[in-house]
Parts: C-alpha cells; structure tokens; sequence
C-alpha cells in the first residue's frame, strides 16, 4: 500500500496534489496502518512526492537543546550533513525522526542524476561532432572516433591499448594500431606507464577540432 501510494497511482489524476497530501495525513493519522512507524512513513510519503512534483520540501529538523521545539527548515538548511544524520538520532519528546537524512540522501541523489543528465549530453555532443568531423574521412574509424571523444572529455586521462582491445573484442594488434595511428596524426601523444604504453590527448587537440569544424563549415 505505501509503495502504490509513492508512486503516485494512488488516486484520481484530477486531484490537486495538496488534496493528496491531506488525504495521505488523514489515511495515518486515522487509519494507522503502520501503528510504530505511522508518522515517520506519513512525512516520508509526502515528501517523496513533493520532491516529485517539484514543490518544496518542509523539513522535520530537532531543534538542539537550547530550544525543545521543532523546526520547520524551508528549502536549504544551515546544518552540515554530519549534524542532520546526528539530529535523527534524538528524542526532543516527539520520537524519533529520520526524514531529514532521508531527504539529504534524496537530494544527493538527484544532485548525481542531474550531473550524470548533464555528462551524458555533453557527450553525445562530442560524440556529434567528431562524428560529423570524420564522416568521410576513410581513413578513421568508429573505434578511433571513441576514442578521440574520451580524449576531448578527458584530456589528461591515460587511455590504455589493453583496455581498447578488450572493449571492441580485437587483436591487441589492431587496438595498438588504432592509437598509433591517431597519434601520428597528431590527435594523441604517446607515453609509457611502466612497460605499457599510454596515450593522452595532444594538447591542440581541441583547437585542431575547433579548426576541422570550422573548414567544415
């Protein structure tokens, strides 16, 4: 029953989500269907679907012992994480309360899933453009242009020809030529860790990809 009523299938679509929220207040408070944790569940609940909707979230945060009251934090909270983990553990006379480390984990979470969103799109950008840079260049492969958007995405990260041989499932050969080749082009550079070769990103080679581009156009 809670899992239905997270996810939001709990009722009529038409319902205003402030309507939802009291109905969901009124099913534990006089229903009670988790009796030990029913005001815990409730102010997750509601949250979850605040941040859903995209509404702001009234946080439960103890007050420390100068005040026993409880206070209501509206959007971003002054307390470091380490003092909101701290808060759940203590009894100010109201039982204890864990939405507060609930929420900052939430908020941690999509804070990583808004960068990943944004990493992805950067990506398929570069992916784009070399794309469309060596389009009709025979002399590049699909290989090579992966390996050329890891270079652009990361410049000083060192790309290994054991790695590339077993991501495209390729003789070690073929993945050294891959490299080689992109290095005499003057794309990469060429260096040692140890007794394995490296590769980095020359360090034109943004502005040789800005120039392709703008031949191209």
């Amino acid at each position: 029953m809670i899992c239905t009523i997270a996810s939001d299938k709990y009722d009529s679509l038409l319902l205003h989500p402030l309507l939802k929220l009291v109905s969901i207040q009124w099913l534990f408070n006089d229903f009670a269907p988790v009796p030990s944790f029913n005001a815990l569940i409730e102010l997750v609940l509601r949250h979850t679907l605040l941040v859903r909707w995209g509404y702001p979230v009234l946080r439960w945060v103890p007050m420390y012992p100068e005040g026993d009251l409880l206070d209501y934090g509206h959007g971003e909270t002054d307390l470091s994480p380490a003092e909101v983990l701290e808060s759940t553990e203590r009894d100010c006379g109201y039982g204890l309360d864990t939405t507060p480390a609930f929420h900052l984990r939430l908020e941690a979470l999509l804070a990583k899933l808004d960068g990943l969103e944004k990493l992805c799109g950067s990506l398929q950008q570069m992916e784009e453009t070399v794309d469309e840079l060596f389009r009709n260049d025979p002399n590049i492969n699909l290989r090579q242009k992966i390996i050329l958007v890891n270079a652009l995405q990361s410049p000083l990260a060192a790309q290994r020809i054991e790695s590339h041989r077993k991501r495209f499932r390729i003789a070690y050969a073929t993945a050294r030529s891959d490299f080689l080749d992109l290095a005499a082009r003057g794309f990469l550079v060429k260096g040692t860790d140890g007794h394995a070769f490296v590769f980095r990103a020359h360090p034109d080679l943004q502005h040789r990809m800005e120039e392709l581009q703008a031949k191209r156009a």
